[in-house]
């Protein structure tokens, strides 16, 4: 009768030796997607000036409601990427002034606009910056 007793079911308030050695398995779920910086604007755009609740965005997004507390609570100005502030791409093209010189000269007014743009060195000497020289991207970029 030992052995029946021994095979009999334990009582809900007892565990067995093989039941408490592995944690209960929790079903993991994938990484979400992080949010771009143009979709962290556009979230705290539609949280401050529409008025949604995070609920709400999250509703119309394909965005969690943690993601998108952590997009509101972030800088008001992400930093843009490296990509886009390079110096590089920013600098004007040294040889379209001397393509646009050689074309018809119906063209002088934009040969003249470009040959600004190509000398920035001439419109803001380096002398008479406060640092010494001028910033690349203050130099490379001009607005019309």
């Amino acid at each position: 009768m030992s052995a029946a007793s021994s095979a009999e079911p334990l009582d809900e308030g007892q565990e067995g030796q093989s039941e408490s050695s592995a944690p209960p398995q929790r079903q993991r779920r994938p990484r979400a997607r992080p949010i771009t910086r143009d979709e962290g604007i556009e979230i705290r755009a539609l949280h401050k000036y529409a008025k949604m609740s995070h609920e709400q965005i999250a509703a119309v997004t394909p965005f969690s409601i943690n993601q998108i507390k952590l997009a509101c609570s972030g800088p008001r100005h992400p930093r843009k990427p490296d990509r886009w502030s390079s110096a590089k791409e920013l600098a004007p093209n040294k040889s379209a002034p001397a393509a646009a010189s050689a074309a018809a000269p119906a063209a002088a007014t934009t040969s003249t606009q470009a040959t600004e743009a190509a000398e920035p060195s001439e419109q803001i000497p380096s002398s008479a910056h406060p640092i010494g020289e001028p910033p690349a991207l203050r130099v490379a970029v001009k607005f019309n």
